[in-house]
C-alpha cells in the first residue's frame, strides 16, 4: 500500500503531530481550515499547503488527488465540517477518525453513508506521539474497519498510516469498543485520579509543613518514574522490587475501604459510557463554563503555582 496524498481537517495539536509526522514520512499533506482561521497562517509557516473550506467549492481541483480524509478536530464538529465537505468529495471518498466517539454518540455513518468511514486511533497525546516519532520510538494505537466499504483496502491504508505516523501494531477494535476505553481512561485515571490524586497528596504534604519543592517532586515527579517501570517491567515484577515500606503502605491504603470504593465508582462511570448517558450529558454542559471553572480552580492551587516556580517558562 502506498497513500501519496491525504487532506487533514484541522490543525490543534493533533492535527498538527498528524501533520508533520506524515510529511517527514512522505506523504503529501494539505491542511483544510475554515476561512479566517489563524491557523492557515501557521500551517504555511509549518510547510504546509493549507486552505479553506470555501477555496475548495470554488475549486474542487485542489482536491481532486485525495480520497482521504484525516478528520481532527473536535468531536463536536465533526458533523458541521462533513457537511461541508460531503458534496465535494469524491463519492465513497474516505474519513478517517482518531476517535470513536462522534460514530458512537451521533451516528454520522448513518447520516453520511456515500462517505467510507475508517477509524485510527493513537493512544497517545499530540506531544508524546510527537516526541517518541521523533526519537524513532513507537506508540500504541487501535483501528477499526467496522464501517469500512473495502476491508481489504481500507486495512493495509489504515495500517500504513500507522507505520507513517509512528504507531506500532495498532489493535482491530469496534468504534464502541475504543470509545468506551477512551471516555473511561479518562474519568477513571488519566483527567481524574492522576492529576487530582497529586493534588491532593502534594495538599497533604504541604499541611505537615513539607517543602514545597519537596512535595512536587514526591508526587510528580515520583508519579512517572513508577509509571515508567511499570510500562518496563509489568506489574507483578514492579511489586517485587519495592521497598517493604512502599509495599505495606500501598497496601494499607488499597485496603481502605473508601479506597474500594473507587470499584463502585468505575463500574457507574464505565455503565454511563456504555449506556450512552454520558452522551448527553455532553450535550447538556456549558464546556466553556466548565473549562473556565477547571481553569480558575487550578490557578489558585498551590501545586500549580510550585510548578510554575519549578518547571514553568522562566
Amino acid at each position: 500500500m502506498s497513500l501519496k496524498n491525504i487532506a487533514i481537517i484541522g490543525y490543534g495539536s493533533q492535527a498538527k503531530t498528524w501533520s508533520l509526522n506524515l510529511k517527514e514520512s512522505g506523504i503529501n499533506v494539505l491542511i483544510i481550515l475554515r476561512k479566517g482561521s489563524s491557523s492557515i497562517e501557521r500551517a504555511k509557516s509549518d510547510g504546509f499547503r493549507a486552505v479553506s473550506y470555501e477555496e475548495i467549492e470554488y475549486n474542487s481541483d485542489l482536491i481532486e488527488e485525495i480520497s482521504h480524509f484525516a478528520l481532527l478536530i473536535p468531536d463536536g464538529e465533526h458533523t458541521a465540517a462533513i457537511k461541508r465537505m460531503a458534496p465535494i468529495v469524491k463519492k465513497g471518498a474516505s474519513i478517517i477518525l482518531a476517535h470513536g466517539y462522534s460514530v458512537c454518540a451521533a451516528n454520522i455513518q448513518k447520516e453520511f453513508n456515500e462517505l467510507n468511514f475508517l477509524m485510527l486511533a493513537p493512544k497517545a497525546i499530540a506531544s508524546g506521539m510527537r516526541k517518541y516519532f521523533l526519537e524513532k520510538k513507537h506508540f500504541p494505537g487501535a483501528y477499526s474497519l467496522e464501517h469500512s466499504k473495502n476491508r481489504e483496502i481500507d486495512k493495509s491504508t489504515l495500517l500504513f498510516l500507522a507505520e507513517k505516523l509512528g504507531m506500532s501494531n495498532p489493535v482491530e477494535v469496534s468504534f464502541k469498543e475504543e470509545t468506551i476505553c477512551d471516555l473511561f481512561s479518562e474519568q477513571s485515571l488519566l483527567c481524574s485520579i492522576i492529576p487530582y490524586g497529586i493534588r491532593y497528596a502534594y495538599e497533604a504534604l504541604r499541611e505537615k509543613n513539607i517543602n514545597p519543592e519537596m512535595a512536587l517532586s514526591e508526587c510528580l515527579f515520583e508519579t512517572k518514574l513508577i509509571i515508567e517501570s511499570i510500562e518496563k517491567m509489568g506489574f507483578n515484577e514492579f511489586f517485587k522490587i519495592v521497598s517493604p515500606n512502599a509495599l505495606i503502605g500501598g497496601q494499607k491504603a488499597v485496603r481502605d475501604t473508601r479506597f474500594q470504593e473507587l470499584k463502585s465508582l468505575f463500574a457507574t462511570l464505565i455503565n454511563d459510557i456504555s449506556q450512552n448517558k454520558f452522551y448527553e450529558e455532553v450535550e447538556a454542559t456549558n464546556l466553556k463554563k466548565l473549562r473556565a471553572e477547571v481553569s480558575e480552580d487550578w490557578t489558585r492551587t498551590e501545586v500549580n503555582q510550585t510548578w510554575q516556580e519549578v518547571f514553568g517558562p522562566k
